[in-house]
């Protein structure tokens, strides 16, 4: 094995540079020596001119013998080193031998003085000056000398200890390494290390060597061990998701049966005890399914394999079918609901529409059922609008009972809540909020919480979503004919009143706005006297002073030219409000918040006359029955063939039942089938399987008879529904009259069936 830096490079740069340096410091500390000696002696020349000459000098000049001073002075010039010797008396040489032609000198001078008498005379100067070239060219010899002297000792005894260190130490250490880099947990192959030495010695490398072949054996040991605990893990975890899968549709199949009886039981003519209980059984029922649900969900994330389902929904109408659906939880506490939408939110993007419904009802339940006084507010915001990528803030706001600081960490793992009478006082299990995390954060945002104890809770997020330009399905080619309109809009909240405003005002109606209903019969008749009188009034029902009613009272008693179309509104409806309307010729009763698209219905509903139909659910029937409707329903459950029988019995005489796949495939052979519904999980034949063998049987020529899977399934068993040919699958426990709209979806026109 090769490696960057290999210790054997490492040891011998390592060597090398700290010999040069212990070379280079001997090598200077010898220079210093043999300059300080050269030094030492053109100092003690010049002590001998000191010494020597001066005194002779000093009487040769006294007695003016200019012979015996020029002796001397070319004595003195004859020393080694001296380049020029100076005699000068009042400051004008009068001797001088020799030339000062060095960069590199240094300059001996001295007084020259007589003693005469006992008293001292001064006669002149005296200056010599040596030549120090000589001096650096000798030490400039000998470091050039000692560098190559001491340097080829140093790279001689650098390698003669590499060599006795890389013997002794270095290539076992490489040996090991390179038994460690082929040692692989894949194949577990155990590379029994030996040293290559000659004898064994017990010292650290052989204590190093058996170590490590010990270890390769253990890790082989565990590893094994690891590998079929894996083995097991993973197949208590299949086993876990087939508990699942099983438990899922054990336990929805039956719950099938009682949701789809509470709703048949809601159908018939019930007293108000009777009501009452069913209408507990119905709650319960949902309140399990939930539960369930939320299981199924968690183990999805625990197993990595939860999925988002990105497409094109409509934002609003999420927000405002999320609110109509929460909102009567919400009301029965006797609880505000307030829904704040932010008047630039598109319409059209990109997401997973039911993972953010999901997270927007949790977190709305939550905030109700923790919550006792006050209100719960949904908010949507818009944080960036660009032409490709949008930003858009959730917010969950409440007014109840908070969450303590100390508890803010712990409320989004599993099974925890705040304390533990929370599961006590509210119930639920914990996983709500785990998995609204889990979600937000596979949809690209953080689920973050603001609370203060007592004072109530702030839920966020933020998602970024895709912008897409596909034209909006349920937008009515006949919108514009509620451009121009004029509308009045009466409410004492300006909140209400402005949202109202932005959303008439965004399909380009003409509106007015008044936050004191006491003017509005004034601001209805001054427009009415222009003949420019309104033709919608949206009047709050709940204002103080005077209420809605009164409102409308005094309009319909105001006498006016064009009697303009009168729709009652109000966050807080009642039972008999919508027949309270009706008596009163009130034209609509709109309970808010609402779906734009209902209200945008109604007021065409109204322009054109015809008044929004309610309609009873528990009434259906058949048009243009030309032919008679057979439908095979192929379900092993007892219970769920009664309740599916009692749903079809409404729209069908000619009912099939088979208990398998094997009977289905039978009456269909012996019959002129319209629709099936298959249940998935069935004894002698499942129904991936009959859905198989029917597709087989079909003819080519033929349309293929729509097959309508009807179980509990999972992700999984969606996408293998679709392989098989099921055209759609439909999720027990069902509502009954969504399962009459998925059979009249997939019907010829002479036989469809719709809602009367």
């Amino acid at each position: 094995m090769k490696f960057k830096k290999p210790l054997a490079r490492q040891l011998l740069f390592w060597i090398l540079l700290s010999s040069s340096i212990i070379t280079l410091c001997i090598t200077c500390l010898h220079f210093y020596v043999d300059y300080k000696n050269d030094m030492s002696a053109i100092d003690a020349r010049l002590q001998q001119v000191k010494t020597s000459y001066l005194p002779t000098i000093s009487s040769a000049l006294w007695t003016e013998d200019d012979e015996q001073i020029q002796v001397q002075i070319n004595g003195i010039s004859n020393l080694p080193e001296i380049l020029l010797v100076q005699l000068k008396q009042q400051n004008i040489v009068k001797f001088s031998q020799g030339d000062n032609t060095s960069h590199y000198t240094q300059v001996g001078t001295w007084p020259i003085l007589y003693n005469f008498d006992g008293h001292i005379e001064s006669l002149g100067e005296l200056t010599v000056i040596t030549d120090l070239v000589p001096v650096y060219e000798r030490l400039a010899e000998k470091a050039l000398l000692t560098l190559i002297t001491q340097g080829t000792k140093t790279f001689i005894i650098s390698f003669i200890i590499f060599f006795i260190v890389y013997i002794f130490v270095g290539r076992h250490i490489s040996n090991i390494a390179n038994s460690m880099s082929e040692f692989s947990l894949l194949t577990l192959k155990v590379n029994n290390l030996k040293l290559n030495r000659k004898k064994n010695i017990d010292d650290e490398l052989s204590y190093l060597v058996n170590e490590y072949n010990n270890l390769q054996i253990n890790i082989q040991k565990s590893f094994e061990e690891l590998t079929i605990q894996k083995q097991k893990a993973e197949a208590v975890n299949q086993l876990k998701s087939e508990f699942l899968a099983n438990i899922s549709h054990e336990v929805k199949t039956p719950m099938n049966g009682v949701f789809g009886m509470t709703h048949l039981l809601l159908s018939t003519s019930l007293n108000d005890k009777q009501q009452e209980y069913v209408e507990v059984i119905k709650s319960s029922a949902v309140h399990m399914i939930d539960l369930l649900n939320s299981i199924l969900d968690f183990s999805k994330i625990e197993a990595n394999k939860l999925e988002i389902n990105v497409q094109a929904f409509d934002l609003p109408k999420l927000i405002n079918e999320t609110a109509s659906l929460i909102k009567p939880n919400i009301l029965k506490n006797n609880l505000e609901f307030e829904v704040i939408t932010d008047p630039c939110l598109l319409h059209l993007i990109e997401g997973d529409e039911t993972r953010l419904r999901q997270v927007l009802i949790n977190l709305l339940n939550n905030a109700a059922k923790f919550t006792t006084t006050g209100k719960v507010t949904l908010i949507t915001e818009v944080k960036e609008n660009g032409l490709e990528k949008c930003k858009i803030k959730f917010s969950v706001l409440d007014t109840g009972i908070g969450i303590p600081e100390d508890k803010l960490d712990v409320i989004f793992d599993k099974f925890r809540q705040a304390d533990n009478s929370t599961t006590r006082n509210f119930g639920g299990t914990g996983l709500g909020l785990s998995i609204c995390q889990n979600l937000v954060d596979k949809m690209g945002g953080i689920l973050k919480v603001q609370s203060t104890e007592k004072l109530g809770s702030y839920f966020y997020f933020t998602l970024t979503f895709t912008v897409t330009n596909i034209p909006l399905a349920h937008v009515k080619h006949n919108l514009p004919s509620l451009s121009g309109l004029k509308v009045l809009i009466v409410d004492d909240y300006e909140f209400n009143t402005r949202v109202m405003d932005e959303l008439l005002s965004s399909w380009h109606m003409r509106t007015t706005t008044l936050n004191k209903p006491k003017l509005a019969i004034r601001e209805i008749q001054i427009q009415d006297s222009l003949n420019d009188s309104y033709d919608f009034i949206f009047i709050d029902k709940c204002m103080p002073e005077i209420d809605g009613y009164q409102v409308y009272d005094e309009i319909r008693n105001a006498n006016l030219k064009n009697i303009p179309k009168v729709l009652l509104t109000s966050t807080n409806s009642q039972d008999d409000d919508k027949d309270k309307c009706h008596q009163l010729g009130i034209d609509a009763f709109i309970t808010l918040p609402t779906n734009h698209a209902k209200i945008q219905q109604v007021l065409l509903d109204l322009l054109y006359k015809s008044k929004p139909t309610v309609k009873d659910k528990s009434k259906i029937t058949t048009l243009h029955s030309q032919h008679e409707l057979t439908i095979l329903l192929v379900e092993d459950s007892l219970v769920n063939q009664k309740v599916c029988i009692a749903i079809l019995e409404s729209i069908c005489s000619n009912i099939l039942i088979a208990n398998n796949g094997k009977e289905g495939i039978d009456l269909f052979k012996k019959n002129n089938i319209d629709i099936i519904l298959m249940d998935c999980y069935m004894p002698l034949m499942d129904g991936f399987e009959a859905a198989i063998m029917i597709r087989k049987l079909e003819s080519p020529n033929i349309k293929p008879i729509p097959i309508l899977a009807i179980t509990a399934c999972n992700e999984s068993d969606r996408l293998k529904c679709l392989e098989v040919g099921i055209n759609e699958v439909i999720e027990k426990p069902y509502i009954p009259d969504d399962l009459l709209k998925k059979i009249q979806s997939y019907l010829p026109k002479h036989k469809q069936v719709l809602f009367s």
